[in-house]
This record gives structure tokens, C-alpha cells and sequence, in this order.
């Protein structure tokens, strides 16, 4: 799924008309296969009287989901929609880097904001599960905002990361 996610940030780049000498430098080389890859598996536990995940944004570039199970919600046009899982494909979440560094775009890319609910299973069927790749830059990286062409520095990636994080775990709900 790491290559996918790659190849996904590469086409959104080139959708973006993004000068290819840029990608290297403002993904911090995640273009080229370096930065922060994650994988990573959940098991929401159906009898848990708790919400499944947090509403948040995934703070890096590119989220690559696979879930077989209902309950992944997303903030879609200022409402609140169950993204169901279709047999055979992947879920793919655009994160708060690329939404920092398209703004001043005439296509800007939004992070979308999305959590799980608490799911109730009936006797028999199995918890919701899902599988996930993280694509980031390295915590010694560089966010970048794009304007007239230019890759203008904003903050450390380290910084930029302490930042989403506190939006999502010091509030009730991060939109």
C-alpha cells in the first residue's frame, strides 16, 4: 500500500500541474519513497461503549484505508456521511500537509475531516477491523505552502505534527 499511496501523491501532484523538480523538496522525499511510512492495523471492539476513533485529520499527505466494515464517517460539503466500504477498493484521505501547501492554489485540496463510530455488532459477526498506511514527512522535514510557483517554507514538520495533534486531542471535535 506504501507505493500506492506514493503513486496517489505523484498524480495529485501532476492533477496540480506541481513542477515535478518541486516534489522532492516539499514532500521532504516522501516522493521518492524516504519520509514517514506507517502501516498500521485497528480492531474496533464492538462491545466497548465507546466512539471507534475521534474525529480528526490525518496530518501528513496521504491516508490509504482498508476496511471490509461499516462505521468510517467523513465531513462531506458541512455534512456528516457514512463512507461505506465497496468491495475491492481502497479509501484514500488527503491530510493536513497537502491542504497547507495547495491554499494559494486555484485548486486548493482540502483534509478531510473523519472518525469511526461505535459500532454494534450483532451475535456472530465480527468486530469492524481495518488496515491503514500513513505517508508523512520526516519529523525533520519542511511544510511548504506553494505560492507563485514558489515552495515558501511555514514550519517544521516536527512543530506542524504537535499542532494537529493538539487540534484533534484538546478539543471535543477537531473540524
Amino acid at each position: 500500500m506504501t507505493g500506492l499511496g506514493i503513486a496517489v501523491l505523484r498524480a495529485v501532484f501532476r492533477h496540480l500541474d506541481i513542477p515535478p523538480q518541486l516534489w522532492s523538496t516539499i514532500s521532504s522525499g516522501l516522493s521518492d519513497g524516504r519520509g514517514h511510512q506507517m502501516f498500521a492495523f485497528n480492531h474496533f471492539r464492538s462491545r466497548k461503549a465507546t466512539r471507534g476513533c475521534k474525529f480528526h485529520r490525518d496530518s501528513g499527505w496521504v491516508t490509504v484505508l482498508r476496511s471490509f466494515e461499516p462505521g468510517l464517517l467523513a465531513l462531506i460539503e458541512g455534512q456528516l456521511g457514512a463512507i461505506n466500504p465497496v468491495p475491492g477498493h481502497f479509501i484514500v484521505n488527503f491530510g493536513s500537509s497537502l491542504e497547507v501547501l495547495t491554499q494559494a492554489l486555484p485548486t486548493p485540496v482540502r483534509a478531510n475531516v473523519h472518525g469511526v463510530v461505535a459500532t454494534e455488532r450483532a451475535a456472530g459477526h465480527p468486530d469492524r477491523t481495518s488496515y491503514v498506511t500513513f505517508l508523512d514527512s520526516g519529523l525533520d522535514g519542511t511544510i511548504y505552502r506553494l505560492e507563485n510557483g514558489t515552495a515558501r517554507p511555514v514550519q517544521s514538520v516536527a512543530d506542524f505534527a504537535v499542532q494537529e495533534v493538539s487540534r484533534t486531542y484538546d478539543n471535543d471535535i477537531a473540524l
